[in-house]
């Protein structure tokens, strides 16, 4: 079966989807149903999910829990606008929350992890305004983070990434390099790292690793109001893991210069990394926190900035005394709803840590005898992901075919081939999922699948 055979007319004419050609698209494969951890496809053929359907989905398909609880809220308030409003949904989701973060003391609800990015961002400026920093325009990231697709978000995102295209258009933000500690163990096969494989001895933080941020920090003292970044795992950017000292230096240095500390937990959050948020592994707390994705368990786009009480009491007490933003769907009571209900399967998730645990043992030995493959640069795991980092990019069609003949769903991204599958995936659905992803970087060597040259219909993600 050829991938083009289940392709969809109108799709392909009119439908444009993701970082694709509108003329030249790459195949969209038409899905009927989804559940468990399957996919199935208009002509019966059935794919275990290991993507989490771009990483939301981390409790599979169909978890009676949450349809309830949709199904039950739809039938009383399916929206209501959160200005002069509010209803049980969001009160309940922020009593969560706030019990998971006890550090935060107020929620802003939004419809995306772009936006929320985006709000972030705002928070941050009103906050260096109300405390009369008016000349802290600007914001420090780290190089290979990613952000969102949205202006502002794009902005703060690898400069070397997939924005390239606006160039100059774009702010221009500061950059430090990011970090060469690895996370602890995350290693497991390199070709040029290898002294950080199975090496104790190498796996401490170097506090080199915060000159270009400190060296950046005072260069630009009066210009920056935040710094933001993904905490331990970088996604879209470069799915590096670092090492957690990196994020306590952080904290020290952004307090020394008055500077808002934002954590991107919108990939990280709700146990990818094998705790509740990354951000636990270094026991830092950022001003700012961002939470997207898996907080409703890919049922409902919803996104949540949280932040400490001394950012909304500064901006609450200055000109013009309001946050200045306000989404249409903000607090949409149907997505609330259905977050609750995923909090409350994750909480019933019994051992989920256990689980990922599980799933990070099975992916580090599993994925090991990639390294053999001439394709392989490195291999990393941490949590419920896992990486194959090539030394070429990926042909992303190609590889889809050949996931058809699989029974796996796989999408690369750039040069690389990962994997971040439902923290409910089973034994036998992961070993698929390895042999798959060995499989694939084996015909790469063979030839069988080609290597991308960027055609023009290509993806980037």
């Amino acid at each position: 079966m050829s991938i083009n055979d289940l392709v969809d007319s109108f799709d392909k004419e009119h439908l444009w989807h993701p970082y694709t050609s509108a003329l030249e698209p790459l195949p969209a494969l038409k899905v009927v149903k989804a559940y468990d951890r399957t996919i199935e496809l208009s002509d019966g053929t059935k794919l275990i999910d290991a993507m989490s359907s771009w990483w939301c989905c981390n409790l599979g398909y169909q978890i009676p829990r949450i349809t309830q609880a949709l199904k039950d809220q739809v039938d009383k308030l399916p929206h209501i606008m959160f200005a002069g409003f509010t209803h049980d949904p969001a009160i309940n989701l922020g009593k969560r929350l706030l019990t998971l973060l006890p550090f935060m003391e107020h929620i802003f609800y939004a419809d995306s992890g772009s936006v929320a990015s985006e709000i972030s961002l705002k928070m941050a400026l009103q906050y260096q305004r109300a405390k009369g920093r008016t000349s802290r325009n600007n914001f420090l990231t780290i190089r290979s983070g990613y952000h969102g697709d949205t202006w502002n978000a794009m902005s703060v995102c690898d400069p070397a990434g997939m924005h390239t295209v606006f160039g100059n258009a774009m702010q221009q933000r500061i950059f430090a390099n990011n970090p060469n500690s690895p996370f602890p163990g995350s290693i497991v096969a390199s070709k040029e790292r290898s002294q950080y494989v199975d090496n104790s001895a190498l796996q401490s933080f170097d506090e080199q690793d915060l000159a270009d941020i400190k060296s950046k920090l005072e260069q630009h003292d009066k210009e920056i109001a935040a710094l933001i970044l993904e905490p331990i795992v970088q996604g879209a950017g470069g799915m590096y893991f670092y090492h957690p000292d990196f994020l306590k230096g952080l904290r020290t240095l952004c307090d020394e210069h008055d500077v808002v500390l934002i954590f991107d937990e919108i990939a990280t959050g709700f146990g990818r990394t094998g705790r509740m948020f990354a951000y636990e592994y270094a026991d830092v707390h950022p001003d700012i926190m961002l939470l997207g994705k898996g907080l409703t368990a890919g049922y409902m786009t919803l996104s949540a900035v949280l932040c400490q009480k001394h950012i909304s009491q500064a901006i609450s007490k200055s000109d013009p005394y309001v946050f200045m933003h306000g989404p249409t769907f903000m607090a949409n009571p149907l997505a609330c709803s259905v977050a609750c209900a995923a909090l409350d399967e994750l909480a019933a998730f019994d051992s989920y840590q256990d689980s990922i645990c599980a799933i990070e043992h099975g992916l580090k030995t599993q994925l090991r005898p990639a390294i053999e493959c001439q394709c392989v640069k490195e291999v990393r795991v941490l949590g419920a992901i896992g990486v194959i980092e090539l030394y070429e990019r990926a042909n992303v069609q190609a590889i889809e075919q050949e996931c058809l003949s699989l029974g796996v769903w796989l999408r690369p991204m750039g040069n690389l081939l990962y994997t971040m599958p439902p923290l409910t995936t089973t034994y036998d659905e992961l070993s698929k999922i390895c042999q798959a992803m060995n499989t694939i970087c084996q015909r790469i060597d063979s030839g069988a699948i080609p290597s991308a040259i960027r055609p023009k219909n290509d993806s980037l993600i």
